[in-house]
C-alpha cells in the first residue's frame, strides 16, 4: 500500500513512471477505499474511479453506468479532462439501458456544481489518519477494523507452553477442535468413538 501510495501522490521519484504491476485485488481494493481525493485543478484525482465527488467515488454513486466504461478510460482519464466540455460522456462505449441512462442523468447533474481551481493541486488523502497523510501502522490497523477480539487470546500468546499446547487451546478458542470422526477422516485415529465412553 505504501507503493500505490506513493504512486500518486509523489511525482518527483524517478520510478513513478514505471509500468504498472497488478496488485493483489484485496491490497488495491482496500487502497481505493482508503483514500480520498479534494479537487484543486483536477489533473490528479481519476474521474472514475476516484473519490472525489463527496466522499464518493463514481463507481460507488452509479456503478451501472461506469460499467459501460472502458477499462483504460477508467484507469486514466483525470477529472480536468472528463470536466471539459463534459467529454466524460465520450468515455460511454456501452450498451445504453435503462439503468445507464438513469446514472448518466444523475451523474450529469452532479457534475453541474463542481468548480475546479486552477491555481491549486489536488491533495489525495488519507481518511485513517487526523493529518490526511499515509502510514504503515494505519494501513496495517485499517485491516483490522471491525474485528472482535477472541477472549482468552492474550493470555495464551503470553503462556509459556509447548507450541502444541498452545495450538490445541487456540483451536478451542476459535471452536475448531477436532471431533474424533474428523480425526479418523484424516487418518489420524483408527477409530472414531469417544475413548471415554465409547
Amino acid at each position: 500500500m505504501r507503493w500505490l501510495w506513493s504512486k500518486r501522490t509523489d511525482e518527483s521519484r524517478t520510478w513513478h513512471l514505471l509500468p504498472d504491476e497488478e496488485e493483489p485485488i484485496v491490497v488495491e481494493a482496500m487502497f481505493q477505499n482508503s483514500i480520498y481525493v479534494e479537487l484543486g485543478n483536477g489533473n490528479t484525482g481519476l474521474f472514475w474511479t476516484d473519490r472525489w465527488l463527496n466522499g464518493q467515488s463514481l463507481v460507488d454513486v452509479a456503478p451501472c453506468l461506469c460499467a459501460a466504461v472502458g477499462s483504460r478510460a477508467r484507469k486514466i482519464g483525470t477529472v480536468a479532462q472528463a470536466l471539459q466540455g463534459d467529454s466524460w460522456t465520450a468515455d460511454i462505449s456501452g450498451a445504453l439501458t435503462i439503468q445507464v441512462i438513469f446514472y448518466y442523468l444523475l451523474v450529469w447533474d452532479m457534475t453541474r456544481a463542481i468548480q475546479l481551481h486552477s491555481d491549486q493541486p489536488d491533495k489525495v488523502c488519507w481518511k485513517w489518519t487526523s493529518d490526511k497523510a499515509f502510514s504503515t501502522s494505519s494501513a496495517y490497523k485499517s485491516f483490522f477494523i471491525g474485528q472482535h477480539p477472541i477472549e482468552g487470546a492474550t493470555i495464551l500468546r503470553k503462556a509459556r507452553a509447548p507450541p502444541k499446547c498452545k495450538f490445541f487451546i487456540w483451536s478451542v478458542l476459535h471452536d475448531r477442535c477436532w471431533t474424533a470422526a474428523q480425526r479418523k477422516r484424516h487418518g489420524l485415529l483408527d477409530d472414531d468413538s469417544y475413548a471415554l465412553c465409547a
